[in-house]
């Protein structure tokens, strides 16, 4: 509360009353803060969605051609008698009956925990319990004893204080009966209180996105893998304690050739005092360790980036690519004619961007009734000497100096990516827009729309599907590849994301560059027939891809897309 109420004075010391004001109205209308609470929102759409007892008996009656045996990975640690029972009760209400658990006891007095497994082994020979010597473990080397009671032909990894959903086993081998050639399979989750009683903050996860799988470990539960996946891939290393599963997550989905992602909550992180989910404070070093498991990824690859913790936000990385040696970069500025916007523009790039070797070619299409605006870009790209090209528009102010830097850093490093976009904010520092969010036969909307600059979204690179216009970046190899900019639209939005399919289609990726910010500052003077040729550029945008996304977006959660429907 007091970093809200301190932007707010921010802004009204900078703006004054009326503006603030009038903002933060705007906010509130937006967001429907009066009306209900985040949290209780989910709750409300947690109790209406999880299946209910008839579902779970067809479930329990469901012959599948294919049966895995799923064996469920749980390092014990000085754990409470009542998370242990609640943990194995949820496994053992698990509709699909085929699972073994492997538990293995790191405690120093391993008696405690050994009594109280053997007390539920009497009556299931599906629990597996292994405790040796007399040290304490590690996690890593507690989970890789655990491994050696698997017989299953699938991991599943598990925390002996969480929570599975009942149809949680169910739902994954569902997935890998219609699809043999899952390798890995990744699933949403949610948070509980420590009675396991109330469940908040939900993580809807998008389809397997590298990039912000690189910006921190948005997949952590439920995570299954092929055993033979696994044995390629390696068990877990004491280096990496505190974020063993990262690292474990990274080399499986490094050798994984289908990743699968079920979008559905089926696992609980619980939140304790001692728990990274309720306490970050708990395990600082986990946050080092994810430092190393990122870089030791990038080695693995061949990868050229340095790792550091993101300072703002534990547990979220930044990736830091060279910057391409001798190369130049040109501004393209989108402009009205109006000298001052065109002039408030450049000044922004050249004071505030840490990249310098920048040049500005100002574009004005008039009223485009002369030529398509694609035609017009076109003309100039073919012209540049540079290889790396930025189109920006003139009411365009550059916030974040290292923008340009990341940005033409990670089209150079990574010849995998196609194109970049910053993040825009506005008031308060809220984003405007970043990337675009397609639905089933429309476009949903803009993605981060008025969250906050710092909130979790904000890593600093993430995989879309396409990409507002305002401030992006690209090169002329991919430019080529993708066939160019479309020579029949008229306006940016519709261009730029015409361009993303294309790469797209192309095998190159969209890029959102969240930690490099612009803010709109101008006022872009329009021509009259601008909305007009905006909606006929959206048709024919639309008729263009609708085959080509059948399903809506890949990294955008159905939850989601479900809740913008009613």
């Amino acid at each position: 509360m007091s970093n809200k109420l301190t932007r707010v004075w921010k802004f009204f010391r900078a703006h004054g009353f009326k503006e603030t004001v009038s903002t933060t109205l705007r906010y509130f209308v937006i967001h429907r803060r009066f009306l209900l609470p985040r949290d209780r929102k989910y709750e409300i759409y947690f109790d209406t969605v999880r299946p209910g007892e008839e579902i779970l008996e067809e479930q329990r009656k469901t012959d599948f051609k294919y049966k895995p045996l799923l064996s469920i990975l749980v390092p014990l640690y000085e754990t409470d008698f009542i998370f242990l029972d609640e943990l194995i009760k949820s496994i053992q209400a698990q509709t699909y009956s085929n699972w073994q658990i492997c538990f293995s006891d790191g405690s120093r007095d391993k008696s405690r925990l050994r009594d109280k497994v053997a007390w539920y082994q009497k009556d299931d020979d599906r629990i597996l319990y292994i405790g040796e010597g007399e040290d304490t473990l590690g996690i890593s080397s507690n989970t890789n004893q655990a491994y050696t009671l698997a017989t299953g032909d699938y991991i599943v990894l598990g925390d002996h204080d969480d929570l599975f959903m009942p149809d949680a086993f169910y739902e994954v081998v569902k997935a890998i009966n219609e699809d043999r050639s899952i390798d890995v399979i990744y699933t949403d989750e949610d948070k509980t209180d420590e009675g396991g009683i109330r469940h908040f903050e939900p993580s809807m996860k998008p389809a397997f996105n590298p990039d912000l799988l690189q910006s921190c470990n948005y997949i952590t539960h439920m995570f299954v893998a092929k055993k033979s996946l696994v044995e390629k891939a390696g068990l877990f290393d004491d280096i990496y304690n505190g974020a063993q599963d990262y690292d474990f997550i990274l080399r499986c989905t490094e050798l994984a050739e289908k990743i699968h992602h079920i979008p559905k909550i089926l696992y609980s992180w619980r939140v304790n005092a001692t728990s990274t989910a309720g306490n970050v404070e708990a395990k600082l070093y986990a946050y080092d360790a994810g430092v190393k498991a990122v870089q030791a990824h990038y080695d693995r690859i061949g990868i050229k980036a340095t790792v550091s913790q993101d300072e703002r936000l534990y547990g979220h990385y930044i990736t830091t690519y060279p910057l391409p040696e001798g190369e130049s970069l040109t501004v393209l500025v989108i402009t009205d004619g109006f000298d001052d916007n065109l002039k408030k523009c450049i000044e922004s790039f050249n004071s505030v961007s840490d990249f310098k070797e920048m040049s500005f070619i100002p574009v004005n299409p008039g009223n485009r009734g002369d030529a398509p605006m694609g035609e017009i870009l076109d003309a100039q790209i073919n012209r540049l000497s540079s290889e790396y090209f930025m189109i920006v528009n003139c009411d365009v102010r550059l916030y974040s100096p290292h923008g340009v830097r990341d940005m033409i850093s990670l089209l150079s490093a990574r010849p995998d990516v196609g194109i970049a976009a910053t993040q825009f904010a506005m008031p308060f520092y809220r984003t405007r827009h970043a990337a675009i969010i397609y639905g089933h036969d429309k476009i949903y909307g803009h993605e981060y729309l008025m969250h906050e600059d710092y909130d979790e979204e904000y890593n600093q690179y993430i995989d879309c599907m396409a990409l507002r216009e305002g401030c992006v970046m690209s090169r002329k190899k991919a430019y080529k590849a993708a066939g160019g900019f479309s020579k029949e639209m008229r306006t940016m939005g519709p261009i730029i994301e015409d361009y993303c399919m294309k790469l797209r289609e192309a095998g190159l990726k969209s890029v959102y560059a969240g930690r490099s910010i612009c803010k709109f500052r101008g006022k872009a003077i329009l021509p009259d027939n601008y909305k007009e040729m905006e909606k006929k550029d959206k048709k024919v945008l639309a008729d263009r891809w609708k085959a080509y996304i059948p399903d809506g977006d890949v990294y955008y959660s159905e939850r989601l897309k479900k809740e913008n429907d009613e």
